[in-house]
């Protein structure tokens, strides 16, 4: 009868101590934020997010500035599907258990710069990417910009976009087409792209080496 009674008291001293303190009993309701993430850590922005179980979809969201859905999820098993400019960028089965779910998604940088000859930055230029898989434009921008940074000079702008084999056009007084198979963060350049400014700069350039190579024949005179 002893025995009986201390093992009594021994579970009501442990039902108390899990009323007391939840956190050893973790609650079935809990609920789990989605997080999506590009190659290097940072937000997926924009990407819809399809989340199903047994082939029936329960929920749909799109991810906000941070990268995560607005609606948490309960615990569980889930497939999670997730989409950005008409691609899929991650599809597979997720254990929803800590209090934040990572999705790492196949989201590249793809930096584009245009400097002619490899020297002269080329700012007004116009860029346009399409995707070649479904023939249809995924970026445009109508001017580049110029990092500010020790030993940098070029023309350059930079873009987050799915895996896949992209078209890239370049425009100005003449135009430059270049191909990227985006598998990892890519940097495609191009150098025979001309603009109106950089006439003139090539024309002040050689106008001053002249200037320069006619004052230093002068001097020697």
């Amino acid at each position: 009868m002893e025995c009986y009674r201390i093992l009594i008291q021994l579970l009501l001293l442990s039902l108390a101590i899990a009323t007391v303190h939840p956190i050893y009993t973790e609650s079935k309701d809990k609920l789990i934020s989605i997080l999506c993430i590009d190659s290097v850590g940072e937000p997926v922005v924009n990407a819809i997010v399809k989340i199903g179980r047994e082939g029936e979809i329960l929920y749909t969201g799109v991810t906000n500035s941070s990268g995560f859905l607005p609606k948490p999820i309960p615990r569980g098993i889930y497939h999670i599907e997730v989409e950005s400019r008409n691609r899929t960028i991650y599809s597979g089965m997720v254990y929803a258990q800590d209090d934040i779910v990572k999705i790492l998604c196949e989201v590249y940088k793809l930096t584009i710069i245009v400097n002619y000859l490899d020297i002269i930055p080329i700012v007004n230029a116009k860029i346009t990417i399409i995707d070649t898989e479904y023939g249809r434009i995924v970026y445009s921008v109508d001017k580049l910009r110029i990092p500010y940074g020790f030993y940098i000079f070029s023309a350059e702008i930079s873009t987050k976009l799915p895996k896949g084999v992209y078209e890239v056009v370049v425009e100005s007084l003449n135009s430059e087409i270049g191909r990227v198979a985006l598998t990892d963060n890519s940097t495609i350049r191009f150098t025979n792209v001309v603009s109106l400014d950089s006439i003139l700069f090539i024309a002040l350039l050689i106008s001053t080496i002249i200037s320069l190579i006619l004052f230093i024949l002068t001097i020697r005179r």
